[in-house]
């Protein structure tokens, strides 16, 4: 799992997929979707909180400015 999050496989694609993570760990992905579900859920929780998907900013309206008169 480690390998896969900082970029360096072995054994796979490096994709942060499940399909991925079986191939690091040398299991068959079924393991992890079915047996060792906590492992996962664990890594996908990691996924999400290493590339969060970013917020819109909130738009910064200026007032209106209005022209100024010479005098």
């Amino acid at each position: 799992m480690v390998r896969l999050l900082i970029g360096a496989p072995l054994h796979s694609d490096g994709k942060l997929t499940i399909v991925s993570l079986a191939a690091e760990a040398g299991l068959r992905r079924n393991k992890l979707t079915h047996k060792h579900t906590g492992l996962k859920d664990l890594f996908y929780a990691l996924v999400r909180g290493r590339d969060p998907s970013p917020r819109p900013c909130p738009s910064r309206r200026e007032p209106a400015r209005t022209s100024s008169s010479r005098t």
